[in-house]
């Protein structure tokens, strides 16, 4: 894990300064080393996180007489490629994936590569000769990169707060901002509040040439993975066969993301998903564990004890009270680049970093992705049931809808122009991706089934780039890596063709009130039946709950001359009028974005 950072001036040489402004701002992210590759107009900047290969021969950028690269993120098959290019007749003179990323980007170019390589990634490859700078982006976007093309030239960096010292237009987009308190930015994977920076959407690459003119290709989507020969395959199996799949793909999947140098522990939470990784995980070698004590009703620290005692295991807990929120909010705000609105959790997950740091880490695993890929959430569960539930009102609307107009006066018609109109704003995004997605599953006849399977790619898109986020900032802020083995290639193909009824399987035991006699994440249960005990295995999901925004008075002088306001140019007695009309839990979304 780095930050990385480059300026293309388009006509004076402007870009070293630049770039230097932006590094510093990214030191956070990489401890160990800062340096640069200057050449006239272009400068490209590298905070060096030391995982692989502490040897300065190891540091970035990495360059020869042709090209120079600017990498973050861990290619976990590099030992199998670096093989490969040695046959090639390649040689090589580091232990890194970064170098075995550079003669791969040499000698196969930028499309061979990006096939070929599996892990997290942003990077950017300067060539010498053709002038011509390409960046690129994992298939999921575990690692952030943002850019912008001024009429001066053209930048990148790790993070927004780096190209927001540097950019000459730092022009909002009002209707983008006026969502902030509804539409979290962490969950557009292009889309910033801004007009003029942007992220570069997970699997594609940019090509920038000296004028500044940007072509952009698509070299990975999440829907690539559907296939239905897979999945009929998967289909024909047993429920021990699967489970014997998923728990080699598992096992080769942890392996893999231990490959360093440094010490590498784990975030757990005391649910099934990061249980079942540090058990996996503690078979291999030594593992700490470090999580969150939230003090009350919403601790699971006990469950964490039970994780750490059953994998002999150290543990280490960071107690968080309810009103230390309110103390950390700004700086992790700073950090997230973000109103912290959707994971409000951030907020200790930034303290377990630190402690993680303060232990000398530099990586950790963590569960996220499994309840994307195995639907793990109640509400994916709760659908089978949600259509008898809702049948008084169905009914009902069917009879009001025959007498025209009828419907909006009892106020029956779930039309959304809320919904409606964000869509419109962040350009269908997400609503057409979700059409694309269904389309790739038009070979499961039954509509249901259909839809259920198509959650996984929809969830996959949104809610984990959401998660990604959140595990990159709060993780950078404390200079930390996180790891994902749920997501990994072939968990992720895997996770894609699994057919529904091994995620949401059938039982005859009142498991869950929001979804009785169905176990949701079901797979990931039956492997983990494997490696835990009984009470961890079926733990209900919680979520990582903490005491919030919505438990916070928020005064209603804290947004008197402030940032809100002045956006919105309301007058002190219409911002009393909002403050005394709105909900709780509104206005908190609003101070929210009020310190962002």
């Amino acid at each position: 894990m780095c930050g990385i950072s480059g300026y293309y001036a388009k006509k004076t040489n402007i870009a070293s300064g630049l770039v230097r402004k932006m590094s510093v701002l990214l030191q956070h992210r990489g401890p160990d080393n800062l340096a640069y590759f200057d050449e006239e107009f272009i400068s490209l900047g590298h905070n060096r996180l030391s995982l692989i290969d502490f040897d300065k021969r190891s540091n970035q950028p990495f360059e020869n007489n042709n090209y120079a690269l600017v990498y973050n993120g861990e290619i976990y098959n590099f030992q199998d490629l670096k093989t490969t290019l040695e046959k090639e007749g390649n040689h090589f003179i580091t232990t890194s994936d970064t170098e075995v990323l550079f003669i791969a980007l040499v000698q196969w170019g930028i499309k061979k590569t990006l096939l070929s390589i599996e892990g997290m990634f942003a990077f950017a490859l300067y060539n010498k000769q053709s002038k011509k700078i390409i960046i690129a982006r994992d298939k999921l976007g575990i690692k952030p990169v943002f850019y912008f093309n001024e009429a001066e030239g053209f930048a990148f960096a790790s993070e927004m707060k780096a190209l927001l010292a540097i950019a000459k237009n730092k022009t909002q987009s009002q209707v983008r901002s006026m969502l902030l308190p509804l539409r979290p930015i962490e969950n557009s994977p292009h889309f910033t509040p801004f007009e003029n920076i942007f992220q570069l959407k997970p699997g594609h690459w940019l090509e920038v040439d000296n004028s500044g003119n940007i072509s952009e290709e698509t070299f990975f989507h999440c829907r690539n993975y559907v296939d239905e020969a897979y999945y009929n395959t998967l289909d024909n199996l047993s429920l021990n066969k699967i489970t014997d799949l998923a728990d080699e793909l598992l096992n080769k999947s942890v392996q893999s993301m231990l490959v360093a140098d440094a010490s590498i522990g784990a975030f757990v939470s005391g649910g099934v998903d990061s249980s079942l990784i540090s058990a996996i995980a503690a078979k291999q070698k030594t593992v700490k564990l470090y999580t969150a004590n939230i003090i009350g009703k919403y601790s699971e620290f006990p469950f964490a004890q039970q994780l750490a005692k059953h994998i002999n295991a150290p543990l280490y807990q960071y107690d968080f009270e309810p009103q230390m929120f309110i103390g950390s909010l700004a700086k992790t705000t700073w950090h997230y680049e973000s109103p912290i609105t959707l994971h409000p959790n951030s907020v200790p997950f930034g303290h377990v970093a630190n402690l993680a740091m303060v232990n000398k880490e530099k990586a950790v695993l963590t569960g996220e992705g499994s309840d994307e890929l195995f639907l793990g959430y109640p509400a994916t569960a709760f659908y089978r049931y949600s259509k008898y539930l809702m049948w008084p009102y169905t009914s009902l609307q069917k009879a009001y809808k025959k007498i025209p107009g009828l419907s909006k006066y009892v106020q029956i018609d779930k039309t959304n122009h809320v919904s409606d109109l964000i869509n419109q704003i962040n350009g269908f995004e997400k609503k057409l991706a979700e059409y694309q997605n269904a389309e790739r599953f038009n070979f499961i006849h039954s509509k249901e089934t259909r839809h259920e399977q198509t959650l996984t790619l929809n969830m996959l898109q949104t809610h984990l780039h959401s998660l990604l986020w959140r595990n990159d900032r709060v993780g950078m802020m404390n200079s930390i890596e996180s790891r994902f083995p749920y997501i990994d290639d072939e968990l992720l193909r895997f996770g894609i063709n699994l057919p529904v009824k091994f995620k949401l399987i059938k039982n005859n035991k009142f498991y869950n009130l929001k979804h009785p006699f169905i176990l949701d994440k079901g797979i990931i249960r039956k492997v983990a039946e494997r490696y835990l005990p009984d009470g961890l295995v079926n733990k209900k999901k919680l979520g990582f709950p903490v005491h919030g925004f919505s438990n916070c008075t928020i005064q209603k002088e804290f947004f008197i001359n402030g940032y809100w306001q002045e956006f919105t140019g309301m007058s002190n007695s219409e911002l009393d009028f909002m403050y005394t009309q709105s909900s709780p839990g509104f206005i908190a979304k609003i101070a929210a974005a009020e310190i962002w």
